[in-house]
């Protein structure tokens, strides 16, 4: 076979363009969060946002969209929550339709770079 193919992980660019937050390439992370035994179809998604982010209205709008969009890539989401205030501020939740939409987002997500954070996922 051929020999080395698929070694050279890329990165996977997801930024809408140029200064915009976006998700970065894998960091080849193994200690994901087993998605087999939970039957939940939401996820929060931790250590993205930076105070900017959620202080500046149109950055913290790019980034839902930018997190929205990139959710919609595993299934259909039902919504994807911000919260400004309070113990959840700055976590990131998204409800899916399925739990399998949310196991797959997890797994693609947890230790994938967004703006510069490695993101943390789980299931709510």
């Amino acid at each position: 076979g051929a020999a080395g193919a698929g070694a050279a992980g890329g990165a996977l660019g997801m930024g809408a363009g140029a200064g915009v937050p976006g998700f970065g390439g894998a960091a080849g992370v193994s200690n994901v969060p087993s998605a087999s035994s939970s039957t939940s179809s939401s996820i929060v998604l931790e250590n993205m946002l930076t105070e900017h982010m959620l202080r500046d209205e149109k950055e913290y709008n790019e980034c839902l969209d930018d997190i929205k969009s990139e959710c919609e890539s595993y299934g259909q989401v039902l919504s994807v929550t911000i919260p400004k205030q309070g113990n959840d501020r700055g976590k990131v939740f998204v409800s899916f339709k399925t739990n399998q939409a949310a196991a797959k987002a997890i797994k693609e997500l947890h230790g994938r770079s967004f703006d510069g954070n490695m993101v943390q996922a789980r299931f709510k």
